[in-house]
C-alpha cells in the first residue's frame, strides 16, 4: 500500500514513524527518481494477500489518511 509520496524527506519520515506505531506491518521509505528529481514514496508492506490489503485499508482510513493506493509490485 502506498500512503504518499513526497519531495522532501523528512516529511516522508515523519509519516512513516506515525505508521509504524499504528500499523503491524513493515513501513519503508522508498526514494525514486522522477523529473529530474527525488519522490519519497511511503509505503506499507508487502502484504500477503487482498483480505490483509483490506484490512490494512481500513487501519489507515481509521488515522485520518485517505490518499492511499494498493500497488502490486513484482
Amino acid at each position: 500500500v502506498q500512503v504518499g509520496a513526497f519531495r522532501n524527506i523528512n516529511n516522508a519520515e515523519t509519516l512513516r514513524n506515525h505508521l509504524i506505531k499504528n500499523i503491524s506491518k513493515p513501513v519503508l521509505v522508498a526514494p525514486e527518481t522522477f523529473n529530474n528529481g527525488v519522490i519519497y514514496r511511503v509505503r506499507i508492506g508487502p502484504l500477503d494477500n487482498v483480505k490483509e490489503g483490506d484490512r490494512i485499508s481500513e487501519n489507515i482510513s481509521n488515522l485520518g489518511i485517505s490518499n492511499y493506493m494498493l500497488v502490486n509490485q513484482k
